[in-house]
C-alpha cells in the first residue's frame, strides 16, 4: 500500500500567525582583535522594525542592552571578554540587513552611539537605531501605532515572541520565524512599577528573547485580535547581597535565578522616539 504526502494547494506558510513574520532576530558582532577584517559573534537577541508613517523611514526597536552590549543598571560589559558589538545583523521575513551601532562605523569604546535612548537613560533599557539604506521591509512590525482595543488585566496570558538561545525556526530560506514563549501578566498593569513606565510577567524567558514584544492576544468579533503590551528587556533580578533591604531591585545579573520579567511599556519607546524629533508628535 503506497502512502501519498498531501499536496498544498496553499503554502502552509501563509497559515503563519501575522506576528511570526514581524519579529526580528539580532546578532551583535565585535570585531575580532587578532585577525582584522573578521567579525566576532558576541550575542544574540529580538527585536522589531517599525516604519514613522511620516517620512517612512525604518527603525529597529530593542532593548538597550543588546546593542550597547552593557548592563542598564552599572553599565559594565556583559560579556566576559569585555568586548562591545560595533555591528548588529538584523534577520527577518525577507530582510538581513547589519547596520553599525557606532557613529561612522567606529570604535565601540570611544564613537558614540548611532541609536537613541530614552530620555531618563540607559536604565530605560530601550534603544530605537535608524536602519540607513532600508527602503522596503515586509517585517515591519504592525501594532506600534496601534490603539489598544481590550483592557488589560493582571494575570492574563501573554506572549513573548523572539528568540530564546538563539533559536530559530528556519520555515524557508527567507523566513526565520520565531518562538512563542507563553507567561502571565505578574503585577496590576495599569499603574507605573514603583514610578517607572514596566510591569513584570510570569514567564520561562531566556537569553535571546531581550528586545521580544509582548503581546495580548483574543478573540475578538470572530477573528484574532492583538494587545502590544510592551518590550521585555530581561529578568528581574534578585541581588547577590542584601544589605537591610536596601538594595535596589533591578535587571543585574543574580546568583538566583528569577522567573519573572520586566516589559516596558509602548510609552517608553514613544518617549526615545520623540528624542529624535522632539517638535512632533509621535503616535504609538
Amino acid at each position: 500500500m503506497k502512502m501519498h504526502l498531501p499536496f498544498y494547494r496553499v503554502d502552509p506558510l501563509a497559515e503563519a500567525d501575522p506576528l511570526s513574520r514581524a519579529v526580528v532576530y539580532l546578532e551583535m558582532f565585535a570585531p575580532k582583535p587578532e585577525q582584522a577584517g573578521e567579525d566576532w559573534l558576541l550575542a544574540t537577541g529580538s527585536g522589531v522594525v517599525w516604519q514613522d508613517p511620516r517620512d517612512c523611514a525604518f527603525y529597529l526597536v530593542t532593548a538597550w542592552h543588546n546593542l550597547a552590549g552593557k548592563e542598564p543598571g552599572n553599565g559594565h560589559a556583559k560579556h566576559s571578554t569585555k568586548m562591545l558589538p560595533w555591528k548588529v545583523r538584523i534577520r527577518g521575513f525577507f530582510f538581513d540587513h547589519t547596520e553599525n551601532l557606532r557613529a561612522g562605523g567606529g570604535n565601540p569604546d570611544q564613537a558614540p552611539p548611532a541609536y537613541w535612548i530614552h530620555p531618563k537613560g540607559q536604565q530605560m533599557d530601550v534603544a530605537i537605531l535608524p536602519l540607513k539604506g532600508v527602503k522596503e521591509c515586509r517585517c515591519k512590525f504592525p501594532l506600534l501605532t496601534a490603539g489598544v482595543p481590550k483592557q488589560v488585566y493582571v494575570a492574563e496570558s501573554v506572549f513573548v515572541i523572539g528568540y530564546p538561545l538563539g533559536l530559530v525556526n528556519h520555515a524557508g530560506p527567507y523566513h526565520p520565524y520565531p518562538i512563542w514563549k507563553s507567561g502571565n501578566i505578574a503585577n496590576d498593569p495599569g499603574p507605573h512599577f514603583n514610578g517607572e513606565p514596566k510591569f513584570l510577567i510570569d514567564a520561562t524567558t531566556l537569553p535571546g528573547m531581550s528586545g521580544a514584544p509582548v503581546i495580548l492576544r483574543y478573540n475578538y468579533a470572530g477573528s484574532l485580535g492583538y494587545n502590544f503590551l510592551g518590550i521585555y528587556v530581561g529578568r528581574f533580578a534578585i541581588p547577590k547581597k542584601l544589605q537591610n533591604g536596601a538594595e535596589a531591585f533591578g535587571n543585574e545579573p543574580s546568583d538566583i535565578s528569577s522567573a519573572l520579567g520586566w516589559v516596558m511599556k509602548p510609552e517608553v519607546i514613544q518617549e526615545a522616539l520623540k528624542v529624535a524629533a522632539p517638535p512632533q508628535d509621535i503616535a504609538l
